[in-house]
């Protein structure tokens, strides 16, 4: 009895474990697939651009006049443009970027705020496909390594049903 109690509960924590994994894939999956649907655009006024020194993971800070967060270019947009051409952002210059529609409200509130598109007048510096496609990029090693462990979850609860109907059917022989 107690050994059947422990097999389902196994197979109830392997069950929670796959569909949390698979949550986490699809999560990835629509998070690299943004569009002018669900991003947000805005303007801002250039104060000061801060990019990531030598020894550190490229990504670069926008500091902005209206905003109290920085504008973050993550570290996947960062290693795939030219940061040259934020380093040449001069102050009071006008920045259009966009945003995940689902940040807007961080605006204000948090340090920094992920920016998936951003253009000056003079220069489009990356696009929403761009930032796509440098999302996939980075996530796809992670999105093989997460449907890897939860198939391996899917075997594991395949394997614990089978052990608990044996255990079922050899108490009646």
């Amino acid at each position: 009895m107690i050994y059947k109690k422990n097999i389902i509960i196994v197979i109830i924590f392997l069950t929670i474990l796959f569909v949390g994994m698979v949550g986490v894939l699809v999560y990835t999956s629509l998070a690299g697939k943004l569009t002018e649907g669900n991003t947000t655009a805005y303007t801002a006024t250039v104060r000061k651009v801060q990019v990531a020194g030598a020894g550190q993971p490229p990504h670069a800070e926008i500091i902005t006049e209206e905003y109290t967060n920085s504008l973050y270019v993550t570290e996947s947009v960062a290693e795939n443009i030219d940061l040259n051409i934020l380093k040449k952002i001069n102050p009071r210059q006008k920045v259009f970027f966009r945003i995940k529609t689902s940040k807007c409200s961080l605006l204000n509130k948090v340090e920094f705020i992920d920016i998936v598109a951003l253009k000056t007048n003079d220069a489009d510096i990356f696009s929403l496909a761009q930032y796509n496609q440098f999302f996939n990029q980075a996530a796809f090693p992670a999105k093989i390594a997460g449907a890897a462990v939860a198939v391996l979850f899917l075997i594991l609860q395949i394997r614990m049903l089978l052990r608990l109907k044996n255990t079922n059917k050899s108490r009646f022989c």
